[in-house]
């Protein structure tokens, strides 16, 4: 667990969920977050970033001290979002967050996209309307296929293991795969490091 409170950079203890997931996880105190805070966090990650291939930050989808916090530390920043308006609107002002992160703590931040999440099959027609629009507005920037809605999600997590492990078919199918190796295109193309 990252311990908001300390003065000081530790090395944080990332726990093993399966042969190729490790997590580490924040307290509730997370949401006071200072700007000592962020270069400690920054300073802790760098003690075991060499450990992994990527270092993943999960942040909340809201503008707040959290999302600057991660943004002024990452290299890289995927935007997931899901075909609803209010999440179109989500995406623009997370678009406008990362442009000014970019300005003014962190000008090596590289945008690697916008992958649509949880898609029904068939998509209603608001996923299709609020699909079009992001796609209309933000053009490639789109990941080009979509995550589809599925309870295999749900399941492959219940038994400890990623989509691709606990049902391959799956992953295939509902565009998981697909997913991640345009994710890791895209990474390569901008040169992201772990």
């Amino acid at each position: 667990m990252f311990n908001w409170e300390t003065d000081e950079p530790f090395v944080p203890e990332p726990h093993k969920i399966s042969e190729n997931v490790f997590v580490i996880g924040a307290s509730k105190k997370s949401g006071n977050v200072t700007q000592e805070n962020i270069y400690n966090l920054a300073d802790s990650l760098d003690l075991i970033k060499d450990q992994f291939d990527y270092v993943f930050i999960d942040s909340p989808p809201t503008a707040g001290t959290l999302q600057h916090a991660a943004l002024s530390i990452s290299d890289a920043v995927l935007i997931v979002t899901q075909p609803q308006a209010l999440s179109v609107k989500g995406v623009h002002q997370l678009m406008t967050t990362t442009r000014q992160v970019q300005r003014r703590l962190n000008p090596d931040l590289k945008l690697l996209g916008v992958l649509v999440n949880l898609v029904k099959r068939p998509p209603s027609k608001n996923q299709l309307e609020n699909e079009t629009t992001l796609r209309e507005q933000y053009g490639n920037i789109i990941f080009p296929t979509n995550l589809y809605d599925t309870v295999r999600v749900g399941e492959a997590l219940e038994a400890g293991k990623s989509l691709a492990e606990f049902n391959p078919a799956a992953a295939d199918k509902f565009g998981f795969t697909a997913c991640c190796e345009e994710f890791i295109e895209r990474l390569e193309a901008n040169e992201v490091s772990a």
